[in-house]
């Protein structure tokens, strides 16, 4: 998971019943890490292999794991796609915004946008009552508990 953590100004203070995206899918059973983009990660590819590797050293992993990849702030990632292509173990990708450069993988978008468009290797769902693709934060101030519901059971 790839996000940049939330300013005061844009939480949502009022929001708190549902539960952080990461933590809806440790609840399901997932093993899951976080990064967050800051000025100290050096590259966003030696930031995901420094997550892939603490994964696989949990005890739900091994070396010979495959990964998803949920980006919540692609913006922020600029050199995401090449990152992503040249980590074998990362096999389809979700983000929240953003349409990224082309990848070899399956892609998954959520946007907060009306429109339609879907190739063989991506699906996009659009948003077009959401003010933000940080829809699916609840301590976002542009958070829709239906919206993220709807985008979580996708």
């Amino acid at each position: 998971m790839i996000r940049s953590s939330v300013s005061p100004d844009q939480r949502n203070w009022e929001k708190k019943l549902d539960a952080e995206p990461l933590q809806k899918w440790v609840e399901e059973g997932f093993v899951t890490v976080e990064i967050e983009v800051s000025e100290n990660l050096q590259s966003i590819e030696n930031g995901l292999c420094q997550a892939l590797a603490a994964l696989s050293r949990h005890e739900k992993c091994n070396e010979k794991s495959c990964y998803g990849l949920i980006v919540y702030s692609p913006s922020l990632a600029p050199d995401l796609t090449p990152a992503i292509n040249n980590i074998n173990e990362i096999k389809a990708i979700v983000s929240y915004g953003a349409l990224l450069e082309r990848s070899q993988k399956p892609h998954l978008y959520y946007l907060a946008e009306s429109g339609t468009k879907s190739t063989d290797n991506e699906n996009v769902y659009r948003y077009p009552y959401v003010t933000s693709t940080s829809f699916i934060l609840p301590t976002h101030k542009d958070f829709s508990s239906s919206a993220a519901t709807v985008a979580h059971t996708r």
